[in-house]
């Protein structure tokens, strides 16, 4: 065989295989079917969070994907939102568990409007937090359905 015959046969091999790469590539998978549960980490720069309820009646709980690092006796904003499904619009009341010792979350009580996307806390670590890398679940509930929750990851400094 010589070798542009030898080319013909492994350039049409390339093509196929490349047709049928992209071919499965275009396929896109789904985040689940009404009342089931699942993950969803978008790479959208947000940690993973948890997706309830029915399909058009979902919602995540979103927080920052990187540690917020807090130093004794200071604070720090947060972010915490909801990415919502077309037909999702209650507002989420948001519950913080796990949290350290000398480690407080302002409003303690916070919650996310009926159509708005996100809402900033303040994150304390006392004088006597002491340092260490801590996890807080973060539950996010709605009126009616299942809750949602993410792990907010911090880390708190000695001063």
């Amino acid at each position: 065989m010589n070798g542009i015959a030898l080319t013909r046969v492994l350039g049409g091999s390339a093509l196929t295989l490349a047709l049928l790469v992209a071919i499965g590539c275009d396929k896109k998978g789904t985040t689940g079917g009404p009342g089931v549960s699942g993950t969803n980490n978008s790479g959208t720069g947000n940690a993973t969070t948890t997706t309830v309820s029915e399909s058009r009646q979902t919602f995540n709980v979103t927080v920052p994907s990187t540690a917020t690092t807090i130093k004794q006796g200071e604070s720090k904003t947060v972010t915490i939102g909801v990415s919502r499904g077309r037909d999702f619009d209650q507002a989420v009341a948001l519950k913080f568990n796990d949290l350290p010792a000398g480690v407080t979350v302002d409003p303690p009580n916070a919650a996310i409007k009926s159509g708005d996307k996100e809402t900033s806390l303040g994150i304390a670590a006392a004088a006597t937090a002491a340092p260490g890398d801590y996890v807080i679940k973060v539950v996010a509930q709605p009126a009616t359905g299942d809750a949602s929750t993410a792990d907010l990851k911090i880390k708190v400094e000695a001063k």
